[in-house]
């Protein structure tokens, strides 16, 4: 059987490495981003729910880019259709069908 080396958990270069990591995340002015662990929340500074998502969409397609370094052309629904990753509004979508199919009196529906 072929041996890996690989670095144990619980080694005081874990947490450099995760902040080397975490210095490059591309930052807004319009949105708070809160790490912790391995967890990233974005707060998006507004009360108009519009706004918010369309802040929180730009800051998404900007970590996307920086993670496969992408030019500046590139536009976002390719990044996406490259990562194989749904954007905001497609999640959302996604959960008002399935949410209208779990309230349909039918049960062969849900």
């Amino acid at each position: 059987m072929k041996s890996v080396k690989a670095l144990s958990v619980g080694l005081v270069l874990g947490p450099v490495l995760y902040n080397i990591f975490i210095l490059d995340f591309p930052i807004s002015n319009n949105v708070t981003v809160a790490t912790y662990a391995d967890d990233i929340a974005y707060l998006p500074l507004s009360k108009d729910s519009l706004v918010a998502k369309k802040r929180i969409l730009s800051s998404q397609n900007g970590v996307l880019r920086a993670i496969v370094d992408a030019p500046w052309f590139t536009k976002s629904n390719e990044t996406h259709e490259y990562l194989n990753m749904p954007t905001l509004y497609e999640i959302q979508r996604h959960r008002g069908i399935m949410n209208r199919l779990m309230r349909h009196p039918k049960p062969t529906c849900s």
